[in-house]
């Protein structure tokens, strides 16, 4: 029986064949798709360093990919700009929020 891999699980497995980061994949597209949605909302890196409770270093290095958030700081910034977190981890280009509906 061969094995199935999802799609999105290929470049971790590449980069572990290449002995790389396994992260740094994810990692460069969430800093490229953070800096996008910052620029589309006009805001300075200064502004959502304030917005994220860090310092200008802090965000920074989120754009430019030696850090990433921990879960709690990758959900808001994910509710602040409305998309979802696996938008921004570049694990689909689908914008959208699931959201269940609660009655």
């Amino acid at each position: 029986m061969a094995l199935r891999l999802r799609k999105d699980y290929a470049p971790i497995i590449y980069a572990k064949i290449l002995r790389v980061n396994p992260l740094g994949v994810l990692m460069t597209k969430f800093s490229k798709r953070l800096k996008e949605l910052r620029q589309e909302h006009g805001l300075k890196q200064r502004e959502m360093a304030e917005i994220c409770g860090l310092k200008l270093r802090g965000y920074q290095c989120y754009e430019y990919a030696p850090s990433c958030p921990d879960l709690d700081g990758l959900v808001e910034i994910s509710d602040y700009f409305g998309v979802s977190a696996d938008y921004l981890l570049g694990r689909t280009d689908c914008r959208e929020m699931n959201r269940a509906i609660s009655e």
